[in-house]
């Protein structure tokens, strides 16, 4: 299963995610600086799940993506 297949799931369980990061050599300002491809940046940048979090976030939240994941990934 994907990073974006667990986003797509969550999104159909009414949690809202997004991925974690973009690596630097996907930015078109940093082809000055960074040359060629970051391999383990960009393996990453498509493993990384950013979960809901706030200041608001309470148990019962975290309880509840908790249990979305753990029946998504079985």
């Amino acid at each position: 299963m994907t990073r974006d297949d667990v986003i797509s799931e969550l999104k159909a369980g009414g949690i809202e995610t997004r991925p974690g990061f973009y690596p630097a050599s996907t930015f078109q300002y940093n082809r000055t600086y960074v040359s060629g491809e970051l391999p383990v940046s960009e393996g990453l940048s498509q493993e990384i799940i950013v979960l809901p979090c706030a200041p608001t976030t309470g148990e019962a939240d975290v309880e509840r993506v908790v249990a979305e994941l753990m029946r998504i990934v079985g």
